[in-house]
């Protein structure tokens, strides 16, 4: 019998648990009929969830100005994760908690493991959640929590060590992509040409370099410029 899931830092309630806030949520399916049916379902029995459809990583990287509290990515891959979607939501959306929902059977712990690695805060196998049980995880995740399938948890060795919160980036490390952004900006060149030179749209620029200013503790553009050469000088030492 397959083993069932289990939440990391706090057990599920039958029903998800949320204060009076809205919580803004961006459904990825590239399945048009699952992604509706899944918007419906989850909207109707979650009242608090808004759900904000998207068909691809793409689209909803686009919107990435919009405030959106939480991502999910569902996954109709067989034995896989695209990583390289996680990654690109990932450096997109920062610190915005994000979900993997995947129709897998089961999944190879590493994989698992990468996409946490990665920095999201969940992974849901569709084939061993109900919706109550995924709103609940859905709902733990929203507030800090970490949420996988308890075989990922033995297949690690040490089932009863809880996991606390997700693996996160090193805070202060710039990615690749913003280092690349990072370089332009050093150069002087506006958004719109950083966006053509790196194939990407304006708005992710933008988010580059907010994450950026973050990541340097600058306050703006012209000081993050004047001190690109000294903090990367740092960050290979």
């Amino acid at each position: 019998m397959t083993a069932p899931l289990l939440t990391i830092s706090a057990a599920p309630s039958v029903y998800p648990v949320l204060g009076t806030d809205t919580v803004c949520i961006a459904w990825i399916d590239v399945s048009s009929l699952t992604r509706e049916c899944m918007t419906h379902a989850v909207s109707n029995a979650q009242r608090l969830f808004m759900i904000v459809p998207f068909e691809s990583v793409y689209e909803c990287i686009k919107a990435v100005d919009r405030k959106i509290d939480l991502i999910v990515y569902h996954s109709h891959e067989a034995d896989t994760v695209n990583i390289a979607d996680i990654t690109a939501l990932r450096e997109a959306f920062g610190s915005t908690q994000l979900v993997v929902l995947s129709d897998a059977t089961a999944m190879d712990p590493s994989i698992v493991k990468e996409v946490l690695m990665q920095g999201a805060s969940g992974f849901i196998l569709t084939s061993q959640t109900g919706l109550q049980m995924m709103l609940s995880a859905l709902s733990l995740v929203s507030s800090g929590g970490t949420f996988v399938p308890k075989d990922f948890l033995l297949s690690q060795g040490n089932p009863e060590a809880p996991v606390t919160k997700k693996l996160p980036r090193k805070e202060g490390l710039l990615t690749s992509r913003e280092l690349e952004v990072l370089k332009l900006v050093k150069q002087g060149k506006p958004n719109k040409l950083i966006a053509y030179e790196l194939n990407l749209s304006e708005s992710t620029v933008k988010v580059h370099i907010r994450n950026t200013m973050r990541k340097m503790g600058s306050t703006n553009r012209t000081h993050v410029a004047m001190n690109a050469d000294k903090y990367m000088a740092e960050k290979a030492a």
